[in-house]
């Protein structure tokens, strides 16, 4: 039989920034430097934490079969940073794809979509993240936000649509590099 991963990862890495695009209908506005847009900043003593999130369903959480390293509260994403992902529910029989969204917190604490795409080094449910991730077109920071880690798997055709199952499997506390 043959596999539907290639397929599947085609699916997948068209949707997450189709899907992205059409949740954040315009750009984020990112907070302002030194802003309350992250629960700390430089100007105010502290590192940048996801505290001042007002939006609901934002939620920190980690799927228990999801190993992450370092296991950290606020996860920088600065060059040279990276964080590591061990996915033990992985079935290839499902021709599983991985993926990662970003989100940024706004001086009043709304939560605005920033980008995402699909993890391209993932082998059989491990991957990783790198440094640096800021937010587009904006100086200053470290800004808060959160890191979601999808699941795209199941990937099939019915009534002629293409449908599969999604899933978040972790939704992480990410401090933004500077940007310049």
């Amino acid at each position: 039989m043959p596999s539907r991963r290639p397929a599947a990862r085609a699916v997948a890495a068209l949707a997450a920034p189709l899907a992205l695009a059409l949740l954040s209908g315009c750009a984020p506005i990112p907070p302002s430097a030194g802003g309350a847009g992250g629960g700390g900043d430089e100007a105010g003593g502290g590192a940048p934490d996801c505290s001042a999130a007002t939006t609901e369903g934002y939620e920190l959480f980690v799927d228990p079969q999801l190993a992450i390293e370092p296991v950290q509260e606020v996860y920088p994403l600065e060059a040279g940073d990276a964080i590591s992902f061990d996915y033990a529910g992985n079935d290839e029989s499902q021709a599983p794809t991985y993926s990662w969204a970003t989100f940024v917190i706004q001086d009043d604490g709304t939560v605005a979509p920033v980008t995402g795409a699909p993890f391209f080094d993932e082998e059989d449910g491990v991957f990783r993240m790198e440094g640096p991730q800021t937010v587009l077109g904006n100086d200053g920071g470290p800004y808060a936000g959160f890191l979601e880690v999808q699941l795209t798997q199941n990937s099939r055709v019915e009534d002629d649509k293409i449908v599969a199952d999604q899933s978040v499997l972790a939704r992480l506390c990410v401090a933004f590099a500077l940007s310049e």
